[in-house]
């Protein structure tokens, strides 16, 4: 049986944060609310030092490459429905 994974990659600009601190907590509570809704591998990848600015990861496997894509587009419809943050751009690649 083919095994497919999928990666979402996601810029974020979060203009409320005023601290690294504030910054790293939105970033937890998005992560695990991702994780927890959508049963997906999570984690920051690019400017951790940057207090606006975020790149998350994420990354899921199936069985079936239509069943990845759409998990991975209700992940990032989700992060468009955020209040707090912006997405810049994203990109699915499914391998």
């Amino acid at each position: 049986m083919p095994s497919y994974t999928g990666l979402l990659t996601v810029e974020l600009y979060i203009p409320a944060v005023q601290s690294l601190k504030e910054k790293r907590k939105l970033i937890k509570s998005l992560l695990t609310r991702l994780r927890n809704k959508y049963n997906v591998s999570l984690a920051e990848t690019d400017y951790n030092d940057k207090w606006q600015r975020s790149i998350i990861s994420v990354v899921a496997v199936s069985n079936s490459p239509t069943a990845l894509n759409s998990q991975l587009d209700k992940v990032i419809n989700y992060c468009f429905r955020e209040k707090e943050i912006s997405v810049v751009e994203y990109s699915i690649q499914i391998i």
